[in-house]
Parts: structure tokens; C-alpha cells; sequence
């Protein structure tokens, strides 16, 4: 990190309820997602690409975390693999920029991840998903800080975060008719969050650790129906049910002098729980000609309920309700390749994604697009989009792009 100042409060570190205060982020508490607290799972390319629009997108199988009505849409068998790189900027985090330690310029992170493979199959009127899928990442830019004295090494601080949230999602969809089907899905979450501290002093021979370990699961339900208006309309509705995400936490505070014979630890472990709000959304797409469609998704988020119990400890989040919205355009043409027809999508879109905290009153606007292309068994992805954050006064800035591909029998 950057041309970092230090200040030292070793009370802070002793007694654990003060340094809570100090972390009051909203922005990125620890629990908080990389990028965005507005999550409902990875986006594949063609997501990506138009403006993170999905309740009606139907090209892969990754529609079963959000919307499992649209396994009815796809072909027979499909199989969906998708990977993502996301960057992302954070200034308030942890002890940086929040009393320990002083940075003058935001800290970039950079993330690779294979986030979902799945498998979708129909049968008659019925269809059936599995999936896996990483639905948040709690990474953190490392932070360290060094000071030296007559150019010896005199005190060393060292912070970093890392952890995530998988999810396996079991769904099915049924077609009642042509212009209606409902789809269910049940999902199992596991992950852990680990954070770790440590203020060294080489004269005199100081340690000073804080270390957090979290192992987290829970389940939940989510569901929608899709409404076959017409040829060119198409309506969704989908939901996310509440739920709690419970987690073994171990945490271990330690001063240690050597010189002094002193070797303070404090070990606890305790039961820890994250409420997840309810989620509710309704989408749109609409074919405005042959080869172009419009799609929007309006999503609501009830964050005002979010509630987090750390360490028998209820922690303030001052939280408000979120309304996200997402909208793109895609436009179809061909190319015929060695007697092969390939069909070449291309996406735009725009989002529109205001943060659950009270202040700062954080917004993030994404820009994004995307291009694919289709064989008769085969697709590949590929979704990019740019985003810029208003609010905070920290101009914060992410990127991200995503590559998929896929099989269709």
C-alpha cells in the first residue's frame, strides 16, 4: 500500500467493543462483498453484457440462481461453465483509513475466479437443474506498513482479509401451459471470512495480534414464474426468501514481549449469524424487432431487517431498503464460416445499483457490453463491464469481465 501514516491505539486492540465502533464502514464492514452488497450470484457473459439483466435471460443455466422458472426456456441438456476477473477499488477497510492506518490513495484488488458450472436438463414439461457457484468474495487488498530507524526495521503492521460463499443450488421448473411456468430452487451456503492483524515492534520486542475466523452456512429458497405475454413479451417474477447465514467464530487476541516474560492471549469461540434480507424482482423483455430485444429487471432489496450478531455482540448497521435497477439491449446477426452458420449476439446495458448503508449515501453506475457466439452445440461468452461509485467522495471505480462457455444438446 501506498504512502501509508501509522498511528498506533493498542486499545483498540484490547478491548474489542471499541475497535466495532471504529468499524462502522457501511461501504465494506467485514462481512461486506467485494464491490457491491446487492448480490444474487455470479453473472455469466451474456448477463455481464446487458446490464446485468437476468430474470428473463435465458441463454445458460446460471438463470436457476435467480429465476430457476427459465430452465424451461433452454434446450434439453445444457451445460454452463463461466469465469470471471473482477478489480475493484476500496479506501475505508478493516484498520486502513479508519484510525490505524492512513492511506492517501484508494487500494485496487484484483480477482480471478471460476464462479459457476452447472447442468440443466427438461423433460416433457418438467426441468431439472444442479449448479455450484462462488455468490461472494470477502477479499481485501493487503495492507502493510513499515518504519525504520537509522535504517534498521523498527515497526512492522500487517493486515489482510480473505474468504468467500459457495452455493449449491438444486432446482426444478415446471411449464403449466405455453404462456406460463414456475420454477423453485433450494440452495445450501458454506464459506468462511478470516481476518488477521499484527503490530510488531522490534525495539523493544513488541507483538500485538488479532486474528478472526469465521465458518459460515445456511440455506434459503428462491423461486420465480415466467409470463409468455405474447411472441415478443415476455414478464418474471422472482424471490429470494430471508434467511440466516450462521458461522462458527473463532477469534484470538495475543501480546506477546519476550523480553519481558509476558504472553497475554484471549482465545474465544462463539456463535455468529448474518440475517440476509428478503428479496423480490420483476422483469421485462421485449422484442422490438427480429434481431433486437430489450430487457429490464427491477429488484428490491430488504436491507432495513440485515442484522448481525458478532461474537454474542449485536453490531450496528444502519442500513436502508435498496431498489436495483438493470436494463440492456441485445442484437442478433449471423455469420457463415465453412458452410457453418454461427449466430453472433452482441449486448449494452446499464445498471443502476444504490448501497444498503445510510451514510455515506453510496451509488454505484455500471456501463457495460458484450459479445458471443453461437454454434449448433456450443456457446462463448463474453461480458465486460466498467463501473464508478457516487456518495462516498472516494471515487471509487470497478471492472469486470466475464467469459462463458457453454454445451446444448
Amino acid at each position: 500500500m501506498k504512502k501509508l501514516a501509522m498511528t498506533i491505539i493498542t486499545l483498540f486492540i484490547l478491548f474489542p467493543s471499541a475497535l466495532n465502533a471504529q468499524l462502522f464502514l457501511g461501504q465494506y464492514e467485514d462481512e461486506a462483498p467485494l464491490m457491491t452488497w446487492n448480490l444474487l450470484g455470479p453473472a455469466t457473459g451474456s448477463i455481464t453484457g446487458m446490464g446485468n439483466v437476468r430474470f428473463t435471460n435465458t441463454t445458460d443455466c446460471s438463470a436457476v440462481l435467480t429465476n430457476p422458472a427459465l430452465i424451461s426456456k433452454l434446450p434439453k441438456l445444457t451445460l454452463t461453465f463461466n469465469s470471471s476477473i473482477q478489480s475493484a477499488e476500496l479506501n475505508k477497510y478493516g484498520f486502513i483509513n479508519t484510525g490505524l492506518l492512513h492511506s492517501e490513495e484508494n487500494s485496487p484488488i484484483t480477482i480471478y475466479a471460476l464462479d459457476f458450472i452447472g447442468i440443466s436438463y427438461n423433460f416433457g414439461s418438467w426441468g431439472i437443474a444442479v449448479s455450484m457457484a462462488e455468490l461472494e468474495n470477502y477479499s481485501r487488498p493487503t495492507a502493510k506498513y513499515e518504519s525504520y530507524y537509522q535504517d534498521n526495521l523498527n515497526r512492522s503492521i500487517e493486515y489482510s482479509q480473505k474468504g468467500n460463499l459457495s452455493n449449491l443450488n438444486l432446482s426444478f421448473s415446471k411449464r403449466f401451459s405455453s404462456w406460463i411456468s414456475a420454477g423453485i430452487g433450494i440452495n445450501f451456503v458454506k464459506g468462511s471470512l478470516e481476518r488477521n492483524w499484527e503490530d510488531k515492534s522490534f525495539m523493544p520486542d513488541i507483538t500485538i495480534a488479532d486474528y478472526k475466523h469465521h465458518d459460515i452456512d445456511g440455506y434459503y429458497i428462491n423461486g420465480g414464474l415466467i409470463f409468455n405475454i405474447s411472441q415478443d413479451i415476455m414478464l418474471a417474477t422472482i424471490f429470494r426468501s430471508p434467511y440466516t447465514r450462521k458461522a462458527d467464530s473463532k477469534s484470538h487476541l495475543r501480546n506477546f514481549t519476550p523480553a519481558g516474560n509476558t504472553d497475554i492471549s484471549i482465545e474465544i469461540s462463539h456463535k455468529s449469524s448474518f440475517k440476509q434480507p428478503l428479496v423480490l424482482g420483476a422483469g421485462l423483455n421485449y422484442r422490438i424487432s427480429n434481431p433486437i430485444s430489450f430487457a429490464l429487471d427491477v429488484s428490491f432489496f430488504n436491507w432495513e431487517n440485515y442484522k448481525v450478531d458478532y461474537f454474542g455482540e449485536e453490531l450496528k448497521r444502519d442500513f436502508k431498503n435498496t431498489v436495483i435497477i438493470n436494463a440492456g439491449i441485445k442484437y442478433v446477426s449471423s455469420l457463415k464460416i465453412f458452410n457453418r452458420l454461427l449466430i453472433i449476439p452482441g449486448w449494452a446495458g446499464f445498471s443502476y445499483d444504490p448501497q444498503p448503508m445510510k451514510k455515506p449515501s453510496s451509488k454505484y453506475h455500471y456501463i457495460t457490453t458484450g459479445l458471443g457466439i453461437r454454434g449448433k452445440h456450443f456457446f462463448l461468452d463474453l461480458g465486460f463491464m466498467f463501473g464508478f461509485e457516487t456518495g462516498s467522495g472516494n471515487n471509487l471505480k470497478t471492472k469486470k469481465t466475464t467469459m462463458t462457455l457453454g454445451f446444448r444438446f
